[in-house]
Order: C-alpha cells, then sequence, then structure tokens
C-alpha cells in the first residue's frame, strides 16, 4: 500500500450539492439557474465524461454514452452524463464537487517578473476655476472652460476641445450650477465630463485576461500605477466547450448561439468589475478605460463578432491591430464615455493574450535568442533572435487542464497537483487540503515525471508491469502498479470505500500528445530561425498552468527542453494580466504593443515538411537517446 492509501479512511466521500430536477428543465440550466456550474469539457457531447451526476430517484434510462463512461453497478446506482439527461427527466440528484466549477480554482493573478512601467494615462483630469461671464468677457462656454483647461495643462495648448452632443445639452446648466468651477476630463482633444467639486484625483482603470479557461481583472488608480483590487473566477463560457473550437462552433451555429455567448460573458466581466468597484471603494462613474487581453476567439466572442472563420483554414480573424470602442456598447458599469481597448492579435490562435505578455516581459527588448511558451490547451509560442520575431500556435489539447484525463480535473478544491515517491510510498499534495477528488495539469506532470524518473514508465510511454522491477520491490511504490480484469495496467495514487484515483495508460498517452505538441511547436520555430534548444538563452514560460509545475518535471516529461540549464528558465506568472494592466495605464504601452504585434512573423506549423516526423519523435519522453 502506498502511503496515500495507509492514511485515507473508508468514509464516503459525499462532497457536492444536491438539486431537485423538474420534467421539461434542462439539468444544465437548473443547475445554472441555482448558482451550479457544471463541468462540461466538451461542450455537453458526452465525449469527456466529466459532468456526472447521481440521481437517488427516478433515474432516466441510460444513454449510449452513460453505457460508455458507467459500469453496470454504477448505471444501476443512477450515475449518468449531466449533459445527456433528457429534458422530460425528473428527480432528485446529487452533483458531486469533481462535477462542479465552483469559485475555489487555483488561478494565478500576478506576474513574477514583472516590468516597472511609469503611468501614461490616456485621460487626464484637471480642477478648473474659470471667470463668470460678462458683457465685456463674452466668451462662449466651451471656449471658455478650454481656456481654463490649457492654463491648467500648458502642454495642451492648441488642442480645441470637442463634447458629445449628449454633453453639451447638460454642459451649460452643469458650469452655472457649479459657479464655474469643476473638474473636466480630457481624452486626447476630446472633453468626457465636467462636474462640480475636485475629483481632479479620481480616475481609475480595469483591465481584464479574457483566459480560455479564466477570467482575471484588476482596478488601478490610473495617477499612481498602483492596483487598489483583484478578482478571479471561471470563464462562463466553460458551458460551451473546455477549448475555443467547441466554442467556436458553438457560436457559429446561428446568431442566437453568439448573442447568447456573448451576453453571458458580458454579464459575468459587469458583476466582476462592480465587485472590484465595490471593494475599493470608488465610484464606477470615475471608470474611465478598459483593456482587454484575450486569445483572438476570446476576444471576437467579447465583441460579438462571428468566430466561424478561425474554425476552419485558413483560420482568419476579423482585425489584427488593436481596437477601441465606447464601452456603451457592451453595457459595463463604468463612465459612460468610457473606452475600452483590445489587443492586436498576430495570426491564427496567437492572440492579444500572447501580445499583453511579451509586452510584460519586455520580450522584444530582452537579449541574446529567447522563448515565450504559454503552454495550454492552445499553446502559444514565440521566439525572438535578435531583432526578429516568430510566433505560432500549437493544439496542444485540454490535459494540462485536466480534461481526457480519466480522472482528471482543473485546478481547482481537490485537485492533486503534487505528487512526490519516498521508497515504497507516495506523498500526494491536495488543493484545499482533505481527501483528493481528481488531478490536474501540474499533477499530472508531477507524477509522470515520477514514474518516469523511477523507470516504471519508459520512454516510449509504457507503463511497465511489476514483474519487470523483480528484486527491486522495496525502491518504488510498485504496489500501486495494478491490472484490471482484461489485464489492462493502472498506477493507484488514492484508495478509498467510494473508489480510487488512479493514472491509465491512456493518460499517459493524452499528456504524451500534449508536451510533444509543444516540443514540435518550439522544435519548428527555431529550426525556422535556423536555431536549435542549444541555442537558448532564455526560456520564459508564462500563463497559470506552468506557474505550478515543477521545471524538473517538466524536463522529464519533454514539456521543458530536458537540455536547457535551470538558470535559463523564467516562470513568468500571469503576464499577460500584466501587459493589460500597462495597457490601461498608458497610451505608450498600447503603441508599444501595437508594434510589436506588426513586426511579428506567424508561422503556420502544419505546413511544415517537418511536422509529422518531429512530432512522432516529440512523442517519446527525454531518455530514449534522441535530441529534438
Amino acid at each position: 500500500m502506498t502511503e496515500s492509501t495507509q492514511q485515507a479512511q473508508d468514509q464516503p466521500n459525499e462532497e457536492g450539492s444536491r438539486l431537485r430536477l423538474k420534467s421539461g428543465s434542462g439539468l444544465i440550466e437548473t443547475a445554472a439557474r441555482s448558482g451550479l456550474q457544471l463541468v462540461l469539457a466538451c461542450g455537453g457531447r458526452g465525449q469527456c465524461g466529466k459532468c456526472r451526476v447521481r440521481f437517488e430517484d427516478r433515474a432516466p434510462a441510460a444513454g449510449e454514452r452513460d453505457r460508455h463512461f458507467f459500469s453496470t453497478a454504477q448505471l444501476d446506482a443512477g450515475w449518468r452524463l449531466a449533459c445527456q439527461v433528457p429534458v422530460e427527466a425528473e428527480g432528485r440528484l446529487f452533483i458531486p464537487q469533481s462535477s462542479l466549477s465552483g469559485d475555489a480554482h487555483q488561478i494565478v493573478t500576478v506576474a513574477y517578473d514583472r516590468k516597472e512601467c511609469a503611468p501614461d494615462p490616456p485621460v487626464r483630469k484637471a480642477f478648473l476655476k474659470m471667470s463668470t461671464p460678462t458683457l465685456q468677457d463674452s466668451d462662449a462656454d466651451l471656449l471658455r472652460l478650454e481656456k481654463a483647461w490649457h492654463e491648467a495643462c500648458p502642454e495642451e495648448k492648441g488642442k480645441s476641445l470637442r463634447a458629445s452632443l449628449p454633453l453639451l445639452q447638460q454642459l451649460g446648466q452643469r458650469l452655472r450650477g457649479a459657479s464655474w468651477e469643476g473638474t473636466v476630463t480630457v481624452r486626447d482633444d476630446e472633453l468626457l465630463d465636467f462636474e462640480e467639486g475636485d475629483t481632479s484625483q479620481a480616475a481609475y482603470s480595469l483591465a481584464f485576461d479574457l483566459g480560455t479557461t479564466t477570467l482575471v481583472a484588476s482596478l488601478l488608480d490610473m495617477q499612481t500605477g498602483l492596483e487598489l483590487a483583484l478578482s478571479a473566477e471561471m470563464n462562463p463560457l466553460i458551458a460551451w466547450g473546455d477549448d475555443v473550437i467547441s466554442r467556436i462552433t458553438a457560436a457559429s451555429t446561428d446568431d442566437s448561439a453568439l448573442q447568447e455567448m456573448q451576453e453571458t460573458l458580458l454579464n459575468s466581466i459587469a458583476t466582476m468589475s462592480e465587485s472590484l468597484i465595490l471593494e475599493a471603494g470608488v465610484s464606477a462613474h470615475h471608470v474611465y478605460e478598459l483593456a482587454f487581453a484575450g486569445n483572438t476567439t476570446m476576444e471576437h466572442l467579447f465583441c460579438g463578432f462571428n468566430p466561424s472563420p478561425l474554425g476552419q483554414s485558413p483560420f482568419i480573424s476579423l482585425f489584427a491591430g488593436g481596437h477601441s470602442h465606447g464601452s456603451a456598447a457592451f453595457g459595463l458599469p463604468v463612465h459612460d464615455r468610457c473606452c475600452a481597448y483590445f489587443f492586436p492579435v498576430i495570426g491564427g490562435f496567437v492572440g492579444g493574450d500572447t501580445v499583453a505578455a511579451l509586452l510584460a516581459s519586455d520580450f522584444a527588448s530582452l537579449e541574446g535568442t529567447r522563448l515565450l511558451v504559454d503552454a495550454g490547451t492552445n499553446g502559444e509560442i514565440v521566439l525572438g533572435h535578435g531583432d526578429r520575431l516568430w510566433a505560432a500556435s500549437t493544439a496542444a489539447g485540454p490535459a494540462f487542464e485536466g480534461a481526457r484525463i480519466s480522472q482528471g480535473m482543473r485546478a481547482a478544491r481537490g485537485a492533486v497537483e503534487g505528487v512526490v515517491f519516498h521508497g515504497k510510498g507516495l506523498s500526494l499534495s491536495v488543493i484545499g487540503g482533505g481527501s483528493p477528488l481528481g488531478i490536474c495539469g501540474s499533477g499530472l506532470i508531477d507524477l509522470c515525471g515520477e514514474l518516469l524518473r523511477c523507470g516504471l514508465v519508459d520512454a516510449g510511454g509504457r507503463l511497465r508491469v511489476p514483474e519487470e522491477f523483480d528484486g527491486h520491490e522495496d525502491s518504488f511504490p510498485l504496489s500501486a502498479l495494478r491490472k484490471d480484469d482484461r489485464g489492462a495496467l493502472s498506477f493507484v495514487i488514492y484508495e478509498s470505500a467510494t473508489g480510487s484515483i488512479a493514472l491509465t495508460q491512456k493518460d499517459i498517452r493524452e499528456l504524451q500528445l500534449g508536451t510533444a505538441a509543444l516540443r514540435t511547436g518550439m522544435t519548428l520555430l527555431l529550426r525556422e530561425a535556423g536555431l536549435t534548444v542549444e541555442d537558448l538563452d532564455l526560456l520564459i514560460i508564462a500563463g497559470a498552468f506552468g506557474s505550478y509545475i515543477r521545471v524538473e518535471q517538466g524536463q522529464r516529461t519533454g514539456l521543458i527542453p530536458e537540455t536547457l540549464p535551470p538558470e535559463k528558465i523564467r516562470i513568468a506568472g500571469n503576464a499577460a494580466l500584466d501587459g493589460a494592466r500597462w495597457a490601461s495605464l498608458s497610451r505608450a504601452a498600447r503603441s508599444e504593443a501595437e508594434a510589436l504585434a506588426a513586426r511579428i512573423r506567424h508561422i503556420d506549423l502544419s505546413t511544415s515538411d517537418d511536422f509529422a516526423e518531429t512530432f512522432a519523435l516529440a512523442t517519446l519522453f527525454p531518455g530514449a537517446g534522441l535530441r529534438l
């Protein structure tokens, strides 16, 4: 028995929620109305098996997909896939915690290697004292305000102020009601507002990282650059699938589907904004700038752009450069003349979040040969060599997020995030403590790394049978290697009265496909520049998943080049959010982002003649004597 097995108590782990389902009410929709968001990694197509529920009475007839994921005993006990339950079903049911996308997820909100930047706010404010109109001083109201603005800000002289019709309709009354004293807010040459009193120090911005899995938001003081509040939550579009292709497919079915997805996303962004503003104790009326950094698909869905061209070759985006819109178009709780800035995209699936990460890490200005890698469902890779830049994306698959892994889950409470072998035993690190419910991406990397270190998995990814280790029973947790009735091997890391958590041969293959995609992307991008891994001076690992993996285990599994010295590897954290923070505060940052994206050459790796061969070699774990 492993140590973790010995420590497990034979008590059922019944963490979760209960729900009553009425006929005619879809299960997923009923759960959502009750505040329960189900895990739908495959977009509700019955392919991932993550939305498991147990009917406590009136279980509907099992369908084909139910029979694929559950044993006969489990089906008899009422277990079904939520996405396959017919709308005519009714009864009481139990939803285990592992099937819920709750709020206890481990979300990276900070960048670990931040570039410090001075604010250069797009919006400026000043308190003005204007003279009262007389027969001798009969300047028009807007001209009088403009002259006072130029006196307060001499550097703005020569700029004539313009204003929107709604503001002009109220301006005269406001000026007189305030006795010609108050605060003006100006963006470039546009008068955004005039308000009574001195509010010149109240100017705020919101920055958002629109991740495929998570949303992270930051409220900042535009004049000091200080962060006043921070918020993170799961992306509600998970209901349409864990990966961008599932969401593109869903949004492309008809205009109403796209509209529903946009509204769902905007509701979450509005709720997060309100929460941040309330926490910081500021006025929503004083939020003047928004910055959004997301992958190409997320930026399309946020703006209501049809993403269908992204789902088919040659994968064309509607836009390339950054674009700005009035926030009123999105119904967000900010100033009615607030500007929403969206980062430029590089090409294909290399989107604005990658540009934001490059901006935050000052990637273009770094010396030597460097790679930035964001390892996720869609892995983005950027190579810099001298002043030349290349970028590509790889379909790494959802294994790093826990999807397509037999007992995988996201990095949430109950997920195994770390595994360490010691002699015959093993220890588990579980997010939030307590009994494990499944294994997330970092735990998967850790476990496979340990299996490779001990030789329990060979370079080809094969789980080796216990008989191959005769005489070494005390060196490794061999008792965790099990065969089922059909002779299929698995490695059990946890057991309790209600079941076990194990790594299967298929799980290892899924990990091989994910790591091979990233290794292939790095190899081909380096090859495009006439370089190899040995030429690298720096590898920057950005994003949430990369923040939790152990470098040595990443190298054992091939996720990180195994020949790269640790001192050349930098963990960047949530660099995309940091880039968005800077862009919300600085006009110079936006200009730099635009110039950076325009400089990068996008490479479609799938067209490479070496792709198939390189990918095949990359599926081998390091140690087979091969060097990519």
